[in-house]
């Protein structure tokens, strides 16, 4: 404008000109789309190039409002998403799957909420049966010569469990299906596959007394 020259090359491209196009070369924009692949855009906001100082404050206080509203569009698309993980999170419980953690992220301690399920409809009409009961979770006793000699010695009953049994399951297993009290459980996987359980009787038990109860003699 101060030379009095009219580009018409910006009103090419809906008021829109990349950035090869622009006339001022090897500037900040250059810069940053070669090194930082930032993307970078410059606003005019008046058709004169050289506006007078006085005429500066105007031409902020009537874009400012477009201007923040501009930059607000960035965050459009985080918005929706943190939307959807919201809702996501209140349908189906915030910690209904476990995703994979940047470990080199430094996290900071915070609350976590959780968010009580709340079901439109019962997801079964009857609770589940328990598969693993004590009669699941004992499969035999052993009758071996070492077990035999384990149970005159250490007072102690040997049995094949189920594999996923857990020790407190096997106690309640035998206290159920003998009537005996327990001192010990151990468990160990033989190289068969199977899951043999060492059930340690209390002092006022005899194992003996028990196995002829089940009838392993």
């Amino acid at each position: 404008m101060e030379l009095g020259i009219f580009y018409w090359a910006d009103i090419k491209y809906n008021k829109l000109k990349p950035g090869r196009n622009y006339y001022f070369q090897s500037g900040m924009q250059d810069y940053n789309y070669v090194w930082a692949q930032c993307f970078e855009i410059t606003l005019e906001l008046s058709c004169c190039k050289y506006p007078r100082e006085e005429k500066l404050p105007s031409f902020w206080n009537h874009n400012k409002a477009s201007l923040i509203e501009y930059m607000k569009q960035v965050h459009l698309a985080e918005a929706k998403a943190k939307a959807l993980k919201a809702k996501k999170a209140v349908l189906k419980g915030v910690y209904s799957h476990k995703k994979k953690e940047d470990k080199h992220i430094t996290h900071l301690p915070m609350a976590r909420d959780t968010f009580v399920r709340q079901p439109k409809y019962p997801r079964k009409s009857i609770s589940r049966r328990n598969k693993l009961d004590h009669y699941a979770i004992i499969k035999l006793p052993l009758t071996t010569e070492s077990a035999m000699k384990k149970t005159e010695d250490n007072n102690t009953l040997e049995f094949i469990v189920d594999v996923k049994a857990n020790k407190h399951q096997i106690k309640q297993a035998v206290k159920k299906l003998y009537d005996t009290d327990m001192a010990k459980v151990n468990t160990l996987i033989r190289t068969d596959g199977e899951k043999k359980a060492y059930v340690r009787l209390a002092p006022n038990y005899a194992a003996l007394d028990v196995t002829n109860k089940i009838g392993t003699n």
